[in-house]
């Protein structure tokens, strides 16, 4: 594992870091710049401490995965749906032959 990873510098509101991970530099890059534009989303101003932002992020971003979460879990839930409706009526073409 230790050899897939590589480093990555990034930056989020102006705070720029090197990490090092498995993860692709640009999909990094492309993840920073989405935290970057919820927090400036959350405070246009800059008036808040970084800590309390950061957690606002944490509560916003986490809130988005559960509302992606709940609807592929909906999703999920018609498709498995659908699938037992075909089945059933493949299974009543099937009987009447």
């Amino acid at each position: 594992m230790a050899d897939n990873l590589s480093e990555t510098r990034i930056s989020i509101r102006g705070e720029t870091i090197q990490l090092r991970t498995d993860l692709p530099g640009e999909k990094l890059k492309t993840l920073a710049t989405y935290v970057t534009n919820t927090m400036d989303r959350l405070d246009p101003k800059e008036s808040l401490p970084a800590h309390k932002l950061s957690l606002l992020t944490s509560l916003s971003l986490a809130e988005e995965v559960g509302e992606v979460r709940e609807a592929a879990r909906q999703q999920t839930e018609k498709v498995r749906d659908r699938i037992a409706k075909l089945n059933a009526m493949l299974d009543e073409v099937l009987e009447s032959r």
